[in-house]
């Protein structure tokens, strides 16, 4: 199995010779084997889980339509909740 780096400066590492297929395989290949080995969670129990996805203010916006293509179709997350890292630190600050 060979992993690229699919993730660079905050964004999809999407470029010539990269595609948006492959960086979205290349993570879900990282978030499978994390859940695996940290959490003892097998990819098919994933469905009966939340996630939530905090991205950065500068995330170019069409790639969180690939994102969540890969959290709920081929991971096949119960729901997913979407916002922004300073919105989420707002948050934070408040509790």
């Amino acid at each position: 199995m060979i992993v690229r780096k699919p993730i660079a400066n905050g964004d999809l590492n999407i470029n010539g010779d990269y595609t948006a297929v492959m960086c979205c395989q290349d993570l879900q290949n990282i978030l499978e084997a994390s859940f695996a080995q940290f959490m003892n969670l097998k990819a098919d129990k994933v469905k009966q889980f939340y996630c939530i996805l905090v991205l950065p203010d500068n995330f170019v916006k069409h790639h969180v339509r690939y994102l969540l293509d890969l959290l709920f179709g081929k991971m096949g997350f119960k729901a997913i909740f979407v916002h922004t890292e300073s919105v989420m630190a707002t948050y934070a600050m408040a509790a």
